[in-house]
């Protein structure tokens, strides 16, 4: 029982009457509760009692947490109670929330917090390595970076027996990252919309998964079909999002257009990267960067990292594409068609004008791309000293370089067949 004081405002029958509310508060929290029975602050209760039930919210939090988590969780659980860094907190069938926003009431979740220190470490589901429970209506793993960190996730094993090819029946799990609604940070409820589902083995899970903000939220759920799965284990990370941004001018009154400009003490190279990026970008965008070299100057481009909507090679039809123009604008020479997965692959334009345009108006959206200009001196300057720039520049990223590719008056045909060479 949370037991409290009378703070002297209140006279003791008031207070008697807020300590017998604050007993059934406890006792329909430790008795289960109703999913229909959500419990939220009225604004007939006098001041004094609403301070004191927000008062007892953490309290009765961290109490129930203790005796569900060892049920949810089983022996992992008492290492999580040891650790002064990892928050986890129940979300409860009769759950408090500020502002009187009810959270989803089937869900328990452990919530892991960068707020103390802890930038990174490990998750797993219940009972991992042995085959998880059935029928796990919700459990919810709540990530939450600080304000200018994103959440990055990476499945070291994952086994969630797959009953459909769309893991929305039986057991899967659900990714959330547009968490920003009403509630606490991190809170989802049955107005959440989810980015996607996953289930089947580690072939089906994404290499990583990135939020595009501080908050990222599992929903795992298992149905009543016992089976051998193990489950899932994997590392998470808080990231400087700042570290993706991309070294262009943003165009006033634009949502992605840059121009990089090579004047005054402007540097030589940079980054550029698509919307969001690393997690999955928006749809309906279309984004320009606009490269402005000296005169005499070529703009080398290499797109580091690739991951469009999945299809067929030919990007002639495709909603997500990259174009490349040897010029100002899209009158000038198209010198690339990139679309699907591509690594390592390097772009050079004939004089001191660039333009990329990447359009994404598909309902599958990926990753995006990263990639790194250089602003390349004019020929009486050797391109070993230019490949040396890149190199102290930007690592090993540069030293397994795809094809060159200049630019030529080409059709879109040869294009496709000369220029894209993509995974499909």
């Amino acid at each position: 029982m949370v037991g409290f004081k009378s703070s002297g405002i209140e006279s003791r029958e008031e207070w008697l009457t807020n300590r017998r509310k604050l007993i059934e508060l406890n006792s329909s929290i430790f008795t289960g509760g109703s999913a229909t029975n959500k419990v939220y602050i009225n604004e007939d209760l006098t001041k004094a009692t609403k301070t004191l039930l927000w008062n007892a919210k953490r309290q009765l939090k961290e109490l129930d947490c203790l005796r569900r988590c060892r049920v949810a969780m089983g022996r992992a659980c008492s290492a999580m109670e040891l650790s002064a860094t990892l928050l986890v907190f129940l979300h409860l069938s009769m759950h408090v929330v500020d502002e009187g926003h009810a959270v989803n009431p089937s869900c328990s979740c452990i919530r892991y917090s960068s707020t103390y220190g802890k930038e990174r470490g490990t998750f797993s589901s219940p009972d991992y390595p042995r085959p998880y429970p059935s029928r796990i209506d919700c459990l919810l793993y709540t990530f939450i970076a600080a304000p200018h960190e994103i959440v990055e996730l990476v499945f070291t094993d994952f086994d969630i027996f797959k009953e459909n090819i769309d893991c929305t029946r039986g057991d899967y799990l659900k990714v959330y990252w547009e968490v920003q609604g009403p509630g606490p940070p991190g809170a989802i409820n049955e107005r959440s919309a989810w980015a996607r589902e996953l289930c089947g083995s580690r072939a089906d899970a994404p290499p990583a998964l990135y939020s595009p903000g501080p908050s990222l939220v599992l929903e795992f759920h298992s149905g009543a079909r016992q089976n051998n799965a193990t489950g899932f284990v994997g590392t998470y990370s808080f990231i400087d999002r700042r570290i993706f941004d991309t070294d262009g001018v943003q165009v006033a009154g634009t949502e992605c257009d840059y121009q990089f400009s090579r004047s005054g003490s402007r540097p030589t190279h940079g980054r550029l990267y698509s919307p969001r990026y690393p997690s999955i970008y928006p749809n309906n965008v279309r984004c320009s960067y606009h490269f402005h070299a000296r005169p005499k100057e070529r703009v080398k481009i290499v797109f580091e990292e690739i991951a469009l909507q999945k299809g067929d090679i030919s990007c002639l039809r495709r909603a997500d594409i990259i174009k490349v123009f040897d010029g100002r604008d899209t009158n000038s020479p198209a010198i690339a068609m990139l679309c699907n997965e591509l690594t390592g692959y390097e772009v050079l334009s004939t004089g001191p004008a660039l333009l990329i345009q990447f359009t994404a108006n598909s309902a599958t959206p990926g990753q995006g791309f990263a990639a790194t200009f250089l602003f390349q001196p004019p020929p009486d300057s050797t391109a070993a000293d230019s490949d040396r720039l890149l190199k102290l520049s930007f690592g090993k990223a540069f030293e397994s370089l795809g094809p060159e590719v200049s630019a030529t008056n080409k059709t879109e045909s040869e294009l496709q067949t000369s220029v894209v060479q993509t995974e499909p």
